[in-house]
């Protein structure tokens, strides 16, 4: 779907930031907030992060055009709306950045459905709530998703991506077409569960941060030293899990046996957070929380922050850290369909197999049929996409291809034997698919095997070997980059 009109329901922290991110890539921004002040600042606020991050080599500039001529020009691109109705009139695309509250987006989410055109992708930044509980308000929330922006937005390269149950693979596809577009790397998130992936990690890390202050183990000044300038200080070009294979799993596993019992495990705000907020030490808007915060110095941490920021960004891109291989990312989404009784009991998700010349089961099987073994290797020797490819529990990807050799008593053996490929994606050229297709979802219905068909021919040629696959139980299909 053509994005030409974005509607940003909120002015405040991010949501005249986000405005900014689609002003800049040249879409049509409706900006509202029902706080008129906090919408009159907006502009000026915008403008402000414009010209910091339009600064000579921060972004790829026109050569007719100034640093300066740039933000003026994103900045008419984005029109102040005094209401939520008038916002959302003509767009495509609407974000919902108000204020973390429950009730608060809910009601907004319901009016957006009532005001906003029947074709509009609708999405939140929530930073913490389940799309389910969003979705409630809605009448279709096939169109709605979570689209979790970082502070600041206009900086941070990552957007989570959430869909719901029922969120339609075209919201997911044309989400993520927009962020790339706008020069965000989407990140999908797989289950729809409370704080997403960045914030499960960022109140891990916080949790044990505050009891370590809390159990006097540490200063919070030490605490915030050791934390930057540690392993902080390598997250941004090794990321958590990377560092866990370069140290070897059995250096984590001697680690975390040890200590994973002394961390804390509370449930609950530790007490001296909640002593902390008692007095009035709220932060840096009241003038002191762990730390002091006279006049001025929250700003200027801001604005360091932000340069800092905006220049790591920089050096990450130029030596290639922030490059966006089709590996890292959803490359498409297309809803399909199944045939016969080989329905999903829930989601399923395997690695991918790729056959140009058909799938022949009783050569690729003969061999481990007749052994006792705990994985099949492809015995086809005609088929040397496949030949000597362990076929257990992977997705088996058939595009463009005309033949399909059926061999139900084949199918039925490998499936009793527990060694066959978790599911079939057939082409819509396969000739024998009635015949055949229909006759493998019959032996394997049950069987936590699905046979799926009427995928696009161009859908199934951008899969590769080793890509992870998920197929959801409403039918729609999802290709992760893998490391084929």
């Amino acid at each position: 779907m053509q994005i030409n009109n974005v509607a940003v329901i909120g002015a405040g922290t991010m949501g005249h930031g986000i405005a900014q991110v689609f002003a800049l890539a040249g879409l049509q921004v409706a900006l509202t907030d029902s706080d008129a002040e906090v919408l009159g600042k907006a502009i000026p606020r915008i403008q402000a992060n414009l010209e910091t991050c339009l600064e000579p080599g921060s972004v790829n500039e026109d050569t007719a055009a100034s640093s300066h001529d740039r933000a003026a020009a994103a900045a008419a691109r984005i029109t102040l709306a005094s209401n939520l109705a008038d916002a959302v009139s003509q767009a495509d695309f609407v974000v919902e950045a108000v204020f973390e509250n429950l009730d608060v987006k809910r009601e907004v989410l319901r009016q957006l459905e009532e005001h906003c055109p029947a074709h509009a992708v609708i999405t939140s930044t929530t930073s913490s709530f389940c799309v389910r509980d969003l979705a409630i308000a809605l009448s279709h929330p096939e169109r709605f998703l979570v689209t979790h922006f970082w502070n600041p937005p206009y900086v941070i390269p990552v957007v989570e991506v959430m869909p719901g149950d029922h969120t339609s693979a075209e919201a997911v596809e044309t989400t993520v077409a927009l962020l790339e577009a706008a020069g965000k790397y989407p990140a999908l998130v797989k289950k729809d569960v409370p704080g997403f992936v960045g914030n499960r990690l960022q109140h891990a890390l916080r949790r044990e941060a505050i009891a370590i202050v809390a159990e006097g183990i540490a200063s919070p000044e030490d605490v915030d030293l050791i934390a930057r300038l540690s392993f902080g200080l390598r997250l941004p070009v090794v990321g958590p899990l990377e560092t866990v294979d370069l140290g070897g799993l059995d250096l984590t596993q001697a680690i975390q046996t040890y200590l994973l019992p002394e961390l804390d495990r509370s449930t609950e705000p530790r007490q001296l957070i909640r002593d902390k907020i008692a007095r009035g030490e709220l932060g840096a808007k009241a003038g002191k929380g762990f730390f002091e915060w006279p006049p001025g110095r929250a700003e200027e941490v801001i604005r360091k922050r932000d340069e800092a920021l905006l220049e790591m960004v920089r050096w990450l891109r130029d030596r290639g850290f922030l490059q966006t291989p089709r590996t890292l990312r959803v490359s498409e989404t297309l809803r399909v369909s199944f045939k016969g009784r080989a329905i999903l009991a829930g989601n399923l998700e395997g690695e991918a197999l790729v056959t140009h010349v058909g799938f022949n089961a009783y050569a690729s099987f003969y061999t481990s049929i007749h052994a006792q073994v705990e994985a099949a290797q492809c015995a086809d020797s005609g088929n040397p996409e496949l030949y000597g490819k362990n076929l257990t529990d992977k997705i088996i990807c058939l595009p463009k291809t005309t033949g399909s050799t059926s061999a139900g008593a084949v199918w039925q053996r490998v499936a009793q034997m527990g060694i066959a490929p978790k599911a079939m994606l057939f082409s819509q050229q396969i000739d024998s698919l009635a015949a055949g297709g229909l006759i493998v979802a019959d032996v394997w219905a049950g069987k936590r095997i699905a046979t799926v068909d009427q995928l696009g021919d161009e859908f199934l040629e951008i899969v590769q070997d080793g890509d992870r696959i998920l197929i959801r139980e409403d039918g729609t299909v999802i290709i992760q980059g893998g490391q084929a």
